[in-house]
């Protein structure tokens, strides 16, 4: 199929219905499962997925949107260092968009955990998609590394001042917990400034309906929240 008036390779884009910008590949060719068993049952649960139908395989991601005249943006999630379960491999999915150049989109996935590694396969992944192509030069340079936050000394006064007005503002214990989440906050740690990322919002991603339409945060909590965070900073100046 030639490319259509967008130009893009494979994409006949007058005649795409959609394009699904997310779509999950979660089972590699040998059968092998992205997910562990609790994150895929959860998962099923929250986006009402029947567990029968939970992992369909990139050719059926790639016939299935053929079908209905749409194309994918077809990704694993590469968490391997946090879960330790290994992800789809990115090649498979780049071999997949060779099988269906007009339903899927290939995006690669590389958990920044694996550090050096991990910038190595993303030069690889490049390098073997361009080879051959006529007229195309690859230069790869780091613009930046984002490292984890890490608990550092005298985050602890931070922890214990936000906990307790956050109980009794919200009339409940809010624990202390370490999550993924690529934020600013990091610059500041990387230079030994203790850090505790805090906010208002639900306490799940199911309450919040998180990248979902429907995402949402109450008012109430916001006011809340910013009491707990007033009243943290009032406490750490009298000090």
């Amino acid at each position: 199929m030639t490319a259509g008036s967008g130009g893009i390779p494979g994409l006949d884009l007058d005649d795409l219905v959609a394009i699904d910008v997310h779509t999950h590949a979660e089972v590699s060719t040998s059968g092998e499962s992205a997910l562990s068993k609790e994150l895929e049952e959860a998962s099923s649960d929250y986006f009402k997925v029947a567990h029968e139908h939970r992992k369909p395989t990139l050719d059926e991601i790639g016939a299935h949107y053929r079908s209905l005249k749409m194309a994918a943006v077809v990704f694993t999630v590469d968490a391997e260092a946090a879960t330790g379960t290994k992800a789809v491999p990115n090649e498979e999915i780049a071999e997949s968009a060779l099988r269906y150049p007009d339903a899927i989109i290939p995006f690669a996935s590389i958990d920044p955990a694996k550090g050096k590694a991990g910038a190595r396969q993303v030069r690889t992944l490049v390098e073997d998609a361009v080879r051959g192509l006529p007229g195309i030069r690859v230069e790869i340079k780091r613009l930046l590394v984002a490292n984890a936050l890490r608990p550092l000394p005298g985050h602890e006064k931070l922890v214990e001042a936000i906990r307790r007005h956050a109980q009794r503002a919200f009339g409940e214990d809010i624990p202390a917990v370490g999550v993924p989440l690529y934020a600013d906050a990091r610059l500041y740690g990387e230079h030994g400034v203790p850090i505790v990322m805090y906010g208002a919002g639900p306490r799940t991603l199911t309450e919040s309906n998180a990248k979902q339409p429907d995402e949402n945060l109450l008012l109430e909590d916001l006011r809340r929240a910013t009491d707990v965070v007033a009243s943290t900073v009032y406490d750490l100046l009298q000090k």
